[in-house]
């Protein structure tokens, strides 16, 4: 399936980040909605949560997800699994006795797999999955629109969340 292709696209360990050097993740309070509900968020300490498998609404159960730091790692909810963003979009990934390995990258407003096939692109505010020069699903609306690379890769880091537990 497509999201765990786009899933493999964006986990690793990062190395350490100058002072100087901006955010590689600018984190901030964002939503993504589909349908006018919420369905993820990111909070400005860089926890997200999302409503995974359960449905979307006002009675909707929301679940912790990954934490995205602002030097681009990503730490993941299957223990000893991380994620790494470099400056220039570059997404690896690791696990715990497994060497870092290139997933994907952030091109323009798109995330996509090795291939450059597959991968989620932002369309205005619009979440958009696509495989092979098609698109393939709407994901859901980003709030607010100033955090496009972000929402691209908090949306990767879910992918690759759900592909580590199996769901």
């Amino acid at each position: 399936m497509l999201r765990t292709a786009s899933l493999a696209l964006i986990l690793g360990l990062s190395s350490a980040c100058s002072k100087a050097s901006p955010p590689t993740i600018a984190l901030g309070d964002m939503t993504v909605s589909f349908d006018g509900n919420p369905i993820a968020k990111l909070h400005a300490d860089g926890r997200t949560e999302s409503v995974g498998n359960s449905k979307p609404g006002k009675d909707a159960t929301f679940s912790p997800g990954p934490t995205l730091h602002a030097d681009g790692t990503i730490d993941l909810t299957k223990g000893g699994y991380k994620a790494r963003v470099d400056a220039d979009g570059k997404i690896f990934v690791v696990g715990p006795k497994s060497p870092e390995h290139l997933i994907g990258r952030i091109v323009g407003d798109q995330v996509v797999d090795v291939s450059g096939q597959a991968g989620v692109r932002i369309d205005g505010t619009k979440l958009v999955e696509f495989a092979d020069g098609k698109d393939t699903a709407v994901i859901g609306f980003i709030d607010p629109p100033s955090m496009k690379r972000t929402a691209l890769i908090m949306t990767d880091a879910f992918f690759i969340d759900q592909s580590l537990r199996g769901d």
